[in-house]
């Protein structure tokens, strides 16, 4: 699904540009100009339209918000890190060496 599908599906749960704009605490013409000219919902009102329609936070704004922090922000279980993520930590996992605090917070 593409943002603006999505966002077109979220005006829907909401009742229309008005309800979404309600939810988001915004005009209606704010609404207007995401869905008209950035084709997308803005990155300050996403999590709050995600969480008011359904709509996953990932088809909102996927530059934003990926699958796996998604995830994370919706109290479901962390599947981990990501497999690049993982191949890049056992590259470094032979020369990485773990400091000790001192008081001041500065090994």
């Amino acid at each position: 699904m593409s943002p603006t599908e999505a966002l077109h599906s979220a005006l829907a749960a909401a009742g229309g540009q008005s309800g979404l704009a309600r939810i988001c605490g915004v005009s209606q013409t704010a609404v207007w100009k995401w869905l008209r000219q950035a084709g997308q919902i803005s990155a300050e009102h996403c999590i709050t339209a995600a969480e008011a329609t359904g709509v996953s936070a990932h088809d909102l704004r996927p530059d934003i918000y990926p699958r796996s922090k998604v995830r994370f922000l919706s109290g479901e279980p962390n599947p981990g890190p990501e497999p690049i993520s993982a191949a890049v930590a056992a590259g470094y996992g032979k020369s990485a060496t773990i400091l000790p605090l001192t008081a001041g917070g500065r090994a």
